[in-house]
């Protein structure tokens, strides 16, 4: 119990979800070889000295996690640097990690910030294998749903096939959402 304004609140349960009460187990000397290599990236300023709270972030043994925070705060770093001790200490499979954000923006941004980040942690990670890792939520579920034979649907399925032309329709990239259909 929490003490609110008035009345003692009862915080909510945590809700393991589809993902389970699982817990990742962390190879001890890797994760140690990760924070000499952190140590490195901050005084080569690749990126800030991460607080107390996401280190925790950076470092749990959940197989999900959350972050809420406000703009400026170092989301995507943290979430960058959870992928890569994901991949270093927890033992996780590159193919089973996707990061997912709203905006094609801000998926950009962590991929410069992966890409940059793989050089120094000494992660070899093609451009592609990094497109795939991080994904709108609307490419996401585009994939899911229609993706090819591995999706839902179990077949391709053309998205607006009322754009003007092919060329124009690929421009659009991993966003969908954002296109100039035909008059037709």
């Amino acid at each position: 119990l929490i003490q609110g304004d008035t009345v003692p609140v009862k915080l909510k349960e945590l809700d393991f979800g589809i993902y389970g009460p699982t817990r990742f187990e962390k190879d001890e000397q890797r994760s140690l070889h990760f924070f000499d290599k952190l140590s490195e990236a901050v005084k080569k300023g690749l990126v800030g000295s991460p607080t107390k709270d996401q280190i925790e972030m950076i470092c749990c043994l959940n197989s999900a996690a959350c972050i809420a925070a406000g703009a400026g705060s170092g989301k995507s770093t943290t979430l960058a640097l959870r992928v890569i001790y994901m991949l270093m200490c927890l033992g996780v499979d590159e193919d089973s990690i996707t990061v997912v954000s709203f905006t094609t923006a801000s998926c950009d941004d962590i991929k410069a910030k992966l890409k940059r980040l793989f050089d120094h942690f000494g992660i070899i990670v093609r451009d592609k294998e990094c497109k795939n890792l991080v994904r709108t939520y609307h490419s996401l579920l585009l994939n899911v749903f229609a993706g090819g034979r591995d999706s839902i649907l179990g077949c391709d399925f053309k998205y607006f096939e009322n754009i003007d032309d092919d060329k124009q329709r690929k421009s659009y990239g991993d966003n969908s959402y954002i296109t100039r259909m035909s008059s037709a």
